[in-house]
């Protein structure tokens, strides 16, 4: 069976002797996380407020019309299932020990869509990346025998060894899945601080409107797009009004 945890991290102790302590890590992870998840909120809102601007899509209030369309897609994500790159802000960490070494590290999982959350999970104190697959070969800087013994290792924190077809209970955090949690600190200064430059603007605008495939239906080479978007954005860009709190909230 093929695995690949190249989201697997592993938690050292803080000092010999001494075990992590998971309920530590995952505070010090929120702390690191949820100014990460805010953020990443607020650009997405922004950005999808000017779209309703720039393409005339929804002329009446388009940040509550943006909060509205981010909080169909945060439902997909939770209710359906479906993935939703660029608006998933979801962050689940998953925490367990290998059962032949209880003194020694724990192993972490971090199941996002936003790469930014691992990044930030690898920079915690203790914390140091730790994946691990069988499709191809492993590192170059990893003998095939510690690679090996990687593999068993997570083979053990993960499936019950006495019923390999049963996953062993691990400690979960989810980040933030109630809606409401999301629009905390989104103020009117955060999100117009938050809005793209006219250059890209244009650009979202031109991608839109270039064809990317050619008429026998293949797609065309990756510098011709690039050419065509180039144009396209030069021509848009002038004419695109400055975002100004107004045109954000109408009549407030």
């Amino acid at each position: 069976m093929s695995t690949h945890l190249e989201h697997g991290f592993r938690l050292h102790p803080p000092k010999p002797g001494t075990a992590p302590d998971p309920f530590s890590f995952i505070a010090a992870a929120r702390a690191a996380l949820d100014p990460i998840r805010q953020s990443a909120y607020i650009v997405a809102l922004a950005r999808r407020a000017v779209e309703y601007l720039d393409t005339a899509e929804h002329t009446d209030q388009p940040v509550a019309a943006a909060r509205a369309y981010l909080q169909k897609k945060h439902k997909r994500v939770l209710d359906d299932g479906i993935r939703q790159p660029g608006y998933d802000f979801t962050c689940t960490l998953t925490v367990g020990p290998d059962p032949n070494d209880s003194a020694g590290p724990l192993y972490v999982l971090v199941f996002a869509e936003m790469p930014e959350y691992l990044a930030a999970v690898e920079q915690l104190p203790g914390v140091e990346h730790w994946p691990y697959w069988n499709s191809t070969d492993g590192p170059a800087d990893v003998s095939a025998e510690d690679w090996d013994a990687r593999g068993q290792t997570w083979d053990r924190v993960l499936t019950d060894q006495a019923n390999p077809s049963q996953l062993r209970p691990r400690l979960s955090w989810d980040l933030h899945t109630r809606w409401s949690d999301y629009a905390v600190g989104a103020t009117r200064e955060k999100i117009l601080a938050a809005i793209p430059s006219r250059a890209e603007r244009a650009r979202m605008l031109a991608r839109s409107k270039v064809v990317a495939f050619d008429s026998d239906g293949d797609l065309r080479p990756a510098e011709d797009i690039r050419a065509d978007v180039d144009a396209a954005a030069s021509e848009i860009e002038p004419t695109l009004p400055e975002v100004t709190e107004s045109l954000l909230w109408p009549g407030r």
